[in-house]
This record gives structure tokens, C-alpha cells and sequence, in this order.
């Protein structure tokens, strides 16, 4: 095969890949986004992503032994898969529907972004080799693009589900919210919304007010989403036959390498910036869906606003390779981290109201551009510092996961200002440690991709 040939098989790669998730997580993200606010009653919605992240860790774990196994193709298939049975459990969600789907679409997912950084980061570097680029410029364009159609999934995703619920849904807070008499008897957009607001008001009637049919066509479109994105996957996606050889050690062997990563240094500076990760993911899908906009604008705001979300997301995801090959990796990190500590402030301080919808779309556009950041550096930094990749992203899903569920699971017992100031505290953390690592172990050039275990 020619270098011009090749080349284009590595970008046809990336695209199919990027195409496939992109189809399969605008149902997931559309669902999960509702999740704390439809699935209220007994605390279900919240309870399930807390689940999703129990299942994930052990996904992780096993992740790296199945990708060996069955090779990246065919674990990316097997992880797309759970995505469709938990779609399906959406249709009559109850503590013995939902939750089993939970624990399934966690540990499959797992699989899938161990199998997707291995992937990613084989065809990235085995382009850079073919076109005489640097290996972190490559991986940092492939990875912001794949982030790119992964977070405008979240713009397709509320968009159907914003659209379907249109047809047949409307809100106000006032009707819904079950609240002591004290707080409603006073301006109730200033008392409780925002980083005053508690999970323990309840929404009584929020699942009832999607109609069933709207409810299965809804479903029913994300079906047909999820459907096409596995078949993409299968019948287009290539092996990598030729960069990715099978090993032969076996499961055990795949954990213990996971185990073994942490005797380095670098593993363990790069632990509070994949917790980070995770805590902040469940804080904008879990704390600032219900709080920020369900509380203030009524559930059927939820898609619109993270429709904005997922766009600045994608945005920033793709031009963030461009941006950093200008003003460098380090510039590009301290400023996003003052950004999204200066968000975390406003968020603390600002109190909701109905009437200022275009605030509540700058502030979620601001968290996509926080998130598409953290992502893209983090899943670069990964594939570079770590030659046994699979390990490497092991770890990285685990730790994020661990951020998310931990998260998640307190969610029905703190309020929201004690949660942004704990999500403050985290990203200071983290920070400090990604700075020791960038100027101890990444500095040197000759380190990065270079740690084994």
C-alpha cells in the first residue's frame, strides 16, 4: 500500500470511528442528561449513575485483557452494544429495569474507551511515523476531532430529544417541585435554584409529564441512533492487523500490568487530574441539569441548553490541537484551569431566575469549553506518557470513574455549593499535580511515550 494510500485509510479510520461513537452516545447523552431529573422518585436517576460507575471500574480492570483478546475492532463493538440494552431499559425505567442495564452499559463502556484509546493512539502514532510529524501534534488533532463528533453527539442527542419533547410537553417549576411551606411562601427562583438547591426537593410529577407515545418514539428514535452507529462501526471500521499485535497474557496478567503502572511517578501525579475528570463530568450531567436548569426553567429546558453545551464542546474539542501547536500545552492549561475556577465562582454566587435564559446558555457553553479541554489534553498526555497503552488508559477510565461515581453517589446528601467548592478544592489539586508532572517527567522529551511497566 502507497504513503498516500495509507494515509487516508488512518483519517478514514479515525472518521468511522469518531462517526460510530458519535451516533451511540447522542441517545446516551440525551438519557443521561435526564436522568436526575425524570427518574427523581427514590432517588433512581442518580442512583443509576453512581451504579454505571461501579460496573465501569471493573470494566476497566478487564478492559485491558478483552482488548488482547478480541482485539480493539471487535471490543469497540462489544462496548457500543450495552449502550442499545440500556436505551431499551429506558422504556419502563424501574429499580429492577434500569439498574441491571446500568451495571451492564458501564462495564461494556469501560471496554470501549480502552479499546478507543488504543485504537486512537495506534493509528495516531503510526500516522505521524508516516508523515514525519510530531507524535503529540498528531495525537492532539486526532484526539480533539474524535472529541469533536463525540460532544456534538450531545448536540444531536438534545436535539431529538428536545424536539420530540416539544411536541408534547411543557413545565413550570412551581407545579412540581415538592418543597416545605417555608421556602415556597418566598421568592422560591432565589431560595433554592442554583448552589442553594438540595436533591432532597423532590420533583413529584416530572416522569409523568412525558406522554408514553412521545416517550417510545423518543426511545425509539435513540434505538435506531445506536443501531447505526454499531453497524458503521462493524462493517466499515479496519483492524489494526498490522500495529496492533494480540498478546498472549491473560487477564490476571492485564490487571497486575494495571497494578504495576502505579510504582511510576507519572501515574501517580496524573491521579487527581482523572479523578477531576470524572467529578466534574457528574457534577454538569448530575448537580447543573437539575439544579441550574431544571430547578429554574422546567425539564424541558434540559435539552436545549445542553444542546449549546455540547456544541461549545465540540468546538473547542477540535481547535484545541491548533490552539496549543500556537500558544503551548502549559499556556493553554493554566489558562482553562483560571477559566473554570472563575466559572465555579459564578456558578456559587448566581442565582437563577425563569427570565435569564441566555445566562444559562453562556454558563453551559463555558463548562463545554472546560470539559472539551480537560478531555483532549488528558487522553494526549496519556497516549504519550505510557507505552503500554492499554494499561495506561485502563487506569485513566478507572480513576475517572472512580471521581464520577464517588461524585454521583453523595449527590443525595450534600448540596450543590458544598459540591462546587469540593469541585474547586479538586481541580487546585490536580493542577498542582499535572504542574509537577509537566515540569518533572514531560519536560524531558526524551521521557514521554517511554514509561513501561
Amino acid at each position: 500500500m502507497n504513503t498516500d494510500r495509507l494515509r487516508k485509510t488512518y483519517l478514514k479510520n479515525l472518521l468511522i470511528l469518531s462517526l460510530s461513537v458519535m451516533f451511540v452516545y447522542a441517545p446516551f447523552y440525551a438519557l443521561r442528561n435526564l436522568q436526575s431529573s425524570i427518574n427523581h422518585e427514590n432517588g433512581l436517576g442518580l442512583i443509576s449513575m453512581a451504579l454505571m460507575g461501579v460496573t465501569y471500574i471493573l470494566g476497566c480492570l478487564l478492559g485491558t485483557g478483552l482488548v488482547n483478546r478480541i482485539r480493539p475492532k471487535w471490543a469497540l463493538l462489544f462496548g457500543l452494544s450495552g449502550f442499545l440494552v440500556y436505551i431499551l431499559a429506558n422504556f419502563h425505567a424501574t429499580f429492577f429495569t434500569l439498574l441491571p442495564a446500568t451495571l451492564l452499559v458501564g462495564f461494556t463502556n469501560a471496554n470501549l474507551w480502552v479499546a478507543q484509546g488504543t485504537y486512537l493512539t495506534s493509528i495516531g502514532i503510526s500516522y505521524a511515523a508516516l508523515t514525519a510529524k510530531r507524535h503529540d501534534h498528531v495525537l492532539m488533532l486526532f484526539n480533539g476531532t474524535f472529541v469533536f463528533f463525540l460532544q456534538f453527539s450531545q448536540f444531536l442527542g438534545n436535539l431529538v430529544c428536545s424536539m420530540i419533547l416539544g411536541m408534547d410537553f411543557s413545565s413550570s417549576t412551581d407545579d412540581h417541585l415538592d418543597l416545605p411551606e417555608a421556602i415556597l411562601s418566598t421568592d422560591w427562583n432565589t431560595s433554592f435554584c442554583g448552589s442553594s438547591y438540595c436533591h432532597s426537593y423532590l420533583i413529584e410529577h416530572a416522569s409523568y409529564s412525558i406522554n408514553a407515545i412521545t416517550l417510545a418514539v423518543l426511545l425509539g428514535i435513540f434505538s435506531a441512533l445506536c443501531i447505526c452507529g454499531m453497524s458503521l462501526l462493524g462493517f466499515f471500521l479496519d483492524k489494526l492487523d498490522v500495529i496492533f499485535h494480540k498478546s498472549k497474557v491473560k487477564v490476571l496478567g492485564q490487571i497486575l500490568r494495571v497494578a504495576h503502572l502505579h510504582r511510576h511517578r507519572s501515574m501517580l501525579l496524573a491521579i487527581p487530574g482523572y479523578v477531576f475528570l470524572g467529578a466534574q463530568a457528574a457534577f454538569v450531567y448530575g448537580d447543573f441539569t437539575k439544579a441550574f436548569i431544571t430547578c429554574p426553567f422546567g425539564v424541558h429546558m434540559v435539552g436545549y441548553v445542553m444542546m449549546f453545551f455540547g456544541i461549545c464542546d465540540s468546538i473547542t474539542a477540535f481547535i484545541n490541537g491548533p490552539v496549543q501547536q500556537m500558544c503551548g500545552r502549559r499556556s493553554v492549561l493554566f489558562a482553562m484551569a483560571v477559566f473554570h475556577l472563575s466559572l465555579l465562582v459564578i456558578l456559587y454566587l448566581w442565582k437563577p431566575r425563569p427570565d435569564e435564559h441566555i445566562l444559562i446558555f453562556l454558563l453551559a457553553g463555558a463548562l463545554g469549553m472546560c470539559d472539551a479541554t480537560w478531555q483532549t489534553q488528558t487522553c494526549t498526555m496519556t497516549g504519550l506518557m505510557f507505552k503500554e497503552r492499554e494499561a495506561a488508559f485502563a487506569s485513566f477510565r478507572i480513576y475517572e470513574s472512580l471521581g464520577f461515581t464517588v461524585a454521583a453517589g453523595v449527590a443525595q446528601f450534600i448540596c450543590i455549593d458544598v459540591k462546587i467548592v469540593l469541585l474547586a478544592v479538586t481541580l487546585v489539586l490536580s493542577m498542582a499535580s499535572n504542574a509537577v508532572l509537566e515540569f518533572s517527567v514531560v519536560a524531558d522529551q526524551s521521557d514521554i511515550a517511554a514509561v513501561t511497566v
